[in-house]
């Protein structure tokens, strides 16, 4: 399974095994709100992440062409929409032309709805050429079952990306061990995955999953620069990676909790 986001002079910076926490790279999260802000938050986080993403949704007239180039690292370009958590409000075919202005800025790749119309998607998917679209769905309120994700996460697989994220609201242990059960089924699928849970019980699920194989982990930048409920900061990010191993057995959690 690999995952090969290639944008300009950003390339090199993805190589295999270039990730900080050891095993999934650490995602950075950036969203302003205003340009200046978000320009400095940039700055800062490219000297602490293997990427950044860059939430456009959130930061007032937001202008890829003058946003991208000032990252030291690979950037994701994201424009969250309403319906899946974020602050976007406009037309699907507006936040798809946000997206294709970033691919055409340097964006190292896209996150994309797996909720646009597939249209849109398509339309960006041949854009952006091979390994460089991130497939996503966020369920805000609940998580399904296991059988409504595994299903999920098979269709968005079919799509080739590079990475499918899935991202459920926890509610408790057995929510979390069911989202994290796709990353080793992500694995026999060929796909790089990313799925975790969001909320303050999902919260160590951002840990685990890089544990577990997930091809990506978000932080936050600092404590209270969180753009997603139960963000944990970079530096805190990283120190638990630090100390925790590097590959556990699932089973034994799945034991504790519950069937996923």
């Amino acid at each position: 399974m690999t995952m090969e986001f290639r944008a300009d002079e950003h390339a090199s910076n993805l190589n295999p095994g270039a990730a900080r926490s050891g095993g999934g790279r650490i995602v950075v999260c950036v969203g302003g709100p205003t340009r200046e802000e978000a320009l400095d938050q940039i700055v800062l986080a490219g000297t602490l992440a293997d990427l950044v993403e860059l939430r456009l949704d959130r930061i007032a007239g937001a202008r890829p062409e003058e946003l991208i180039p000032a990252s030291p690292v690979p950037v994701i370009a994201t424009v969250r929409t309403r319906r899946e958590g974020g602050d976007w409000e406009r037309p699907d075919a507006a936040c798809a032309g946000l997206l294709a202005r970033a691919l055409d800025a340097g964006a190292a790749c896209v996150d994309v709805e797996f909720g646009l119309p597939e249209r849109l998607r398509k339309e960006l998917a041949k854009q952006a050429g091979p390994g460089r679209v991130i497939l996503s769905r966020h369920t805000t309120r609940h998580t399904p079952s296991t059988e409504v994700l595994t299903e999920l996460l098979e269709t968005m697989a079919r799509e080739r990306p590079a990475v499918v994220k899935i991202v459920c609201r926890a509610r408790t242990a057995s929510d979390v061990f069911r989202v994290l059960a796709l990353i080793p089924r992500a694995g026999t699928l060929g796909v790089g995955v990313s799925a975790f849970c969001m909320g303050a019980a999902g919260r160590t699920s951002r840990l685990l999953s890089l544990r577990l194989g997930a091809s990506l982990g978000y932080a936050a930048l600092i404590e209270g620069g969180e753009t997603a409920e139960g963000q944990i900061p970079v530096s805190e990010m990283q120190r638990m990676l630090s100390n925790a191993p590097l590959q556990p057995d699932i089973n034994p959690l799945f034991e504790m909790g519950g069937s996923p």
